[in-house]
């Protein structure tokens, strides 16, 4: 297929370029309305995600609130429980060693400490 002449002549391929991009690519550009009105959108659009940040940003922290205002049971769990009686005899085990070690070194019962597990409250 031939190509159009431009003036008289066949075009190049820089000039088909251009001319392309003049026919095809190119818009009108944007009226001060069309301005007006994209800002006015882009306005809105960030006045309802900012409300919808807050909002979100309000509920994890009255989850979060709830959360560490809640008191938890070991003995509503069975496996804390078990892991609960499994550091008190480890705790107990651990003063009876210090206890006999202080009594072989000639420390009195009462400067050798005593030592709490740290889970009790």
């Amino acid at each position: 297929m031939a190509r159009k002449p431009i003036n008289g002549r066949a075009m190049t391929a820089a000039e088909r370029q251009r001319r392309h991009r003049e026919i095809a690519v190119q818009k009108p550009p944007m009226t001060k309305a069309e301005r007006e009105d994209l800002q006015r959108l882009a306005r809105y659009r960030e006045k309802i995600l900012k409300s919808a940040a807050k909002q979100r940003s309000a509920e994890l922290i009255a989850d979060f609130e709830q959360q560490a205002a809640s008191i938890y049971d070991y003995d509503k769990d069975d496996i804390w429980k078990a892991a609960m009686e499994f550091a008190r005899h480890a705790a107990e085990q651990a003063r009876q060693f210090v206890t006999a070690r202080a009594a072989e070194l000639g420390i009195p019962a009462a400067e050798s400490g005593r030592s709490e597990p740290a889970t009790e409250g």
